[in-house]
């Protein structure tokens, strides 16, 4: 986690403070009202963006300065939604990687069928945040607090203001001891040949950054 303030020249690093190159960023600016940002390493390049408070397909931007992240620091644009070029303007930005048995960040395929694609992650999965970047369709997240049996489906979309909907039998998964996978074709989770990112973290972390297994 985080903090910088604007330093009104240009483009910029930021130190993350990652034991590795980080997979997933967002970043929101603390003192304005503006749009999180987001990125993945898998979406179509480090010239695309996601907004996390929008239904958006990718978009091209060179929100990230054109610039994957690197093991020690990530790059911003001079924008007031990263790195304003006012004063006294301050922001937060979450940074991940992946740690082999506790968390993963990657993309799927979706196949259109009931018979969904298996996404292989190495545990089980106890939050699972998904967005379908081939066209607007809304965040999905599911957990197994809320759903603590199978199918799960009682989703949250932090692209909106909604409560909570339980379309356990419309947007199932099922949560594995080694990733999930879904049980509906659609547009949100499974459409076929649309690309999805997805954030996991593990129910029983088999391992911490930088420790041994358990």
């Amino acid at each position: 986690i985080v903090t910088y303030a604007g330093t009104s020249s240009g483009t910029a690093t930021i130190g993350h403070g990652l034991s590795s190159t980080p997979e997933w960023i967002v970043i929101k600016n603390l003192t304005d009202s503006r749009s999180w940002f987001v990125y993945h390493k898998d979406l179509s390049g480090a010239n695309y963006y996601l907004n996390l408070n929008s239904t958006s397909a990718q978009a091209v931007g060179d929100v990230f300065n054109n610039t994957a992240p690197t093991s020690s620091v990530f790059s911003i644009q001079d924008a007031g939604s990263l790195n304003t070029n006012g004063s006294g303007k301050n922001y937060l930005a979450l940074c991940w990687h992946g740690v082999e048995g506790y968390s993963k960040f990657g993309s799927y395929k979706g196949n259109g069928s009931s018979n969904g694609t298996f996404i292989n992650l190495g545990f089980k999965p106890a939050v699972i945040i998904t967005k379908n970047i081939s066209g607007s369709y809304r965040w999905n997240i599911i957990d197994n607090k809320r759903d603590p049996f199978n199918p799960a489906g009682r989703w949250l979309a932090p692209d909106n203001t909604d409560d909570e909907d339980a379309y356990t039998g419309s947007y199932p998964h099922d949560f594995l001891s080694n990733g999930f996978k879904l049980r509906a074709n659609t547009t949100v989770l499974n459409k076929d040949n649309n690309t999805f990112v997805y954030a996991a973290f593990a129910e029983h972390p088999f391992i911490g950054d930088g420790t041994n297994p358990c």
